[in-house]
Parts: C-alpha cells; structure tokens; sequence
C-alpha cells in the first residue's frame, strides 16, 4: 500500500514546486490569460524548466533527474493546480519520453532525451488516431521497411504538443498485420519530410495545451529510429500507460532487447 506521507525531502520539493507556481502563474493570472488567448505556454513552461519541474523521469545518463513517476506526480499536482494547459504542455514530454525509458535505448535516450534536459524544448506521444481513439490495437497507421529505412503512412489525433515538438514517439503497425501483431514504435524528427501537423482544435478549457492532428505521408524514417519492432510495441504502450506496474514494464523492456 502507498504510504501517503511526506518525506522531509519530499515536502521540500513540493512546497518549492507551489512556490514556483504560486509567482510564475497564479499571481500573474497568467493561467486566464492563456486560456483566453490559446497561446502556447512558450514562457512558462521555460520557467518550469529552469526550476527543474520538467522531464523529472528522464534517466541520469541522458541528463534528467531520474526521479520515478510518485514524485513526477507530486511536482505535476501543484503544476495542475496553477492550471491544467500549462500542466498538460508540461507533462507530454515525460510521455513522449517514456517509451525510450521503459524500452533502455541508449542511442535513442542520449540523441532525443539529453536535448529536452539542455534546453527547453518538446516532444510529442503519437498514439491516438481519429478512427481508434486510444485503442492501440485498433490503429491504422502504417509501415513497410525498404531497405536501411522505414515508410511511414498515417493520421494522429488529439496529440499534445503536437505542432510545437522537435519530434513524434510514433506506434504505428505492419502492412498487412492486424490488431495487437505487428506494431511497432519509431523516433520521428518532426522535421522529416512528409510530417506535418494539422488542424489545431480550439478547445473549450485548457487552451494553453495545444492538441493536433499529426500526419505522415509516405515519411521515411532511418532504421536506427526504431525503437520496438513489430513483436514488442504494443506491449510497450501498454507498459508507457500503466508505467505505476514496474513488472509490466520490465517485461516490455525484456522484450524489446531480445527482438534487437
């Protein structure tokens, strides 16, 4: 059972996190003011990540903090509380991230996760789509590998922080797989051409989290972006969801390192 009480150490660092958000958004209102304009929390979320309330689960190795998702849920409580935009901007990196922490990719870990820990930067998690919802195995986005690459084909929905990332963590599927078989994740540089985002919803609360489409039309990835191959991606979203079960994502990590 989770015992509810603070650690010195941990009181500390909440107390410093209502601080923080106590003079960065609540007394500048600065929480009404982007829901008002449905602006990107640019300036926030740089202050955030100067205090060290942002990617507080990114590994050691790559830069970040390696605090584990109980204490990344204290500081983000206090975060929400200040405003649900902002909170939501801040917490997609820690989801974007997650997938290359429970898979262990080094390569990946240092090229995409040391440069949100050097600078305050985005990423973005590419799972749901308009005709499966979050429903993983239902996805249609497609993939086929030519040679020393990956051809991606497909349409994202209600992605966060979709039109503001450096780079997608996409789960997409084989052609010609189906339902829970043949899915597989991949780093994708939102640079790459034939991504792009679209239609940016005006929502009617949390504006200052951006939601967008995000869509890939026969956009080539490098084979070293792959991150789980057909045999391991859908259980690593799974795990990325219910990343609380430590077994579950051990298992998808063991995994995706026998399938390499």
């Amino acid at each position: 059972m989770l015992d509810a009480h603070l650690s010195e150490e941990e009181r500390m660092m909440v107390e410093s996190a209502q601080r923080v958000v106590k003079e960065t958004i609540i007394d500048t209102r600065m929480d009404m003011a982007l829901d008002q304009s449905g602006e990107f929390p640019h300036e926030a979320f740089k202050i955030l990540w100067e205090q060290g309330m942002v990617n507080l689960e990114f590994p050691e190795e790559h830069g970040g903090a390696g605090m584990g998702c109980y204490h990344n849920v204290l500081v983000q409580e206090e975060i929400q509380y200040g405003c649900l935009g902002i909170g939501t901007s801040v917490a997609a990196n820690n989801l974007a991230a997650m997938p290359i922490i429970i898979a262990q990719h080094q390569s990946l870990g240092e090229r995409y996760l040391r440069p949100l820990t050097e600078e305050p930067r985005y990423a973005a998690y590419c799972c749901s789509e308009p005709d499966a919802g979050s429903d993983v195995a239902g996805m249609s986005t497609k993939f086929r590998k030519e040679k020393d690459r990956y051809i991606l084909n497909g349409q994202k929905r209600w992605i966060t922080n979709g039109d503001v990332a450096d780079w997608y963590l996409v789960f997409a599927r084989e052609e010609g797989s189906a339902r829970h078989q043949g899915i597989a994740a991949f780093v994708v540089d939102a640079k790459t051409p034939g991504v792009r985002w679209d239609s940016l919803v005006h929502k009617l609360g949390q504006r200052a989290s951006h939601t967008c489409d995000v869509i890939f039309e026969d956009a080539e990835i490098p084979a070293e972006n792959l991150l789980a191959g057909p045999e391991a991606g859908f259980k690593l979203a799974m795990a990325t969801f219910d990343r609380s079960r430590p077994w579950i994502a051990a298992g998808a990590s063991g995994v995706i390192r026998r399938a390499r």
